[in-house]
């Protein structure tokens, strides 16, 4: 019986010269057609080893060939830390719980609108700046941008869901990374420069730690340490 293909998502810390390799070596655990989406970001606070930069990858693959691709590509070869511990942060993760794919497809090319185009690939693959996509329409990628910018500055959920796209997998929940995150999200998308208040930082911050994450005795230390 062959696998389910759905989209899976993950984030790798590396530098963003590394990824020509790394899609190399996913070429060969993917079919030649499957959709493949790979966007460079640089973060603030957070992957201190790569300078804060790494990538957001999402693939149409299936999970038990992600899984020997993580095994002999992240773990035995790159050696990439999926853990935080000894003073390296986590490197390498992927988001299991994916209740809207369209949503995440949305943030994984977020910021890229202003991507610098060459026309080394032509149709429905293309390599700019800073996104890399092939077998998707570039006008389905412009649609996911789009999506990706909220109409209102109501961004409770879209907050959330950042905040679980890039603390993926970790051993337990780190307070300041999380406060990094909302204050890199309001600067990449508040159009009239709103800034949190430390109230909404909190409330934010504490339906994450409350519903959004597996609770142990460490979390709800966090969260009594919130409130």
């Amino acid at each position: 019986m062959s696998e389910t293909q759905e989209f899976l998502f993950w984030f790798v810390a590396i530098k963003h010269q590394d990824v020509p390799a790394y899609i190399k070596h996913l070429d060969k655990y993917i079919d030649p057609s499957a959709q493949l989406i790979i966007a460079k970001e640089t973060a603030r606070g957070v992957h201190h080893q790569s300078q804060g930069e790494h990538i957001h990858v999402a693939a149409r693959m299936g999970t038990d060939t992600y899984k020997l691709f993580h095994n002999n590509i992240h773990k035995t070869q790159m050696k990439l830390q999926c853990r935080a511990g000894g003073g390296v942060g986590k490197q390498v993760g992927r988001i299991k719980d994916v209740r809207d794919s369209t949503k995440f497809l949305a943030y994984t090319v977020k910021d890229q609108d202003g991507f610098i185009y060459s026309d080394k690939h032509k149709g429905s693959s293309g390599y700019y700046d800073k996104l890399y996509f092939r077998n998707i329409d570039l006008k389905t990628i412009q649609e996911y941008i789009e999506i990706s910018y909220p109409k209102k500055e109501q961004w409770d959920n879209d907050l959330i869901d950042y905040i679980k796209l890039h603390t993926i997998e970790q051993t337990y929940p780190n307070l300041d990374e999380i406060e990094n995150l909302m204050i890199n999200f309001y600067i990449s998308n508040s159009k009239v420069k709103r800034t949190p208040t430390r109230q909404k930082l909190k409330a934010v911050m504490l339906r994450y730690l409350m519903y959004e994450v597996h609770m142990t005795p460490q979390v709800m230390t966090l969260i009594k340490q919130v409130l």
